[in-house]
């Protein structure tokens, strides 16, 4: 019996000295990361203003009338993206014709996808997808990740 005891008295202050000492330092990197480095943050505000200033969102085919622009940061991915939306008067294929000849003149790079651009913005590498939304209704969107991931 005494025996027993000793024995449990070692595993409760095997488990104790675990959640006590060890657990904080194993979990202590993932815990800094939530705190520090997790979601976005000012240096992803500023690539939203970055990428606000830039031409192509304003650009658009004669006769389509400007829409809303709007900006957010996804936490997860801290994936900054800037969009502008436009009504079309004509057809869709015009406003992609229009998009794949002003990208490149504004120094875009046309991406193994159709319809997708990249382009280095203040050394990061930006993606410029135009996809159409409903009816006469599309979207110019300018995408930014850490890294090199790219989303097209």
């Amino acid at each position: 019996m005494k025996q027993s005891v000793t024995t449990l008295v070692a595993l409760i202050g095997c488990v104790a000295f675990a959640a006590i000492v060890i657990l904080p330092l194993v979990s202590l990197p993932t815990i800094l990361y939530f705190v520090i480095g997790y979601g976005c943050g000012p240096s992803d505000d500023r690539m939203a203003e970055r990428l606000a200033t830039l031409g192509i969102l304003d650009a658009r085919p004669a006769g389509a009338r400007q829409g809303e622009r709007e900006s957010h940061c996804e936490d997860d991915a801290r994936a900054t993206t800037v969009s502008q939306t436009y009504w079309l008067s004509g057809s869709e294929t015009a406003a992609d014709a229009y998009y794949r000849k002003a990208a490149r003149r504004d120094g875009w790079t046309a991406s193994k996808n159709e319809g997708c651009f990249v382009k280095a913005i203040d050394e990061k590498l930006v993606t410029l997808v135009v996809t159409g939304l409903s009816g006469n209704e599309y979207e110019v969107r300018l995408m930014s990740t850490p890294g090199s991931s790219l989303w097209c």
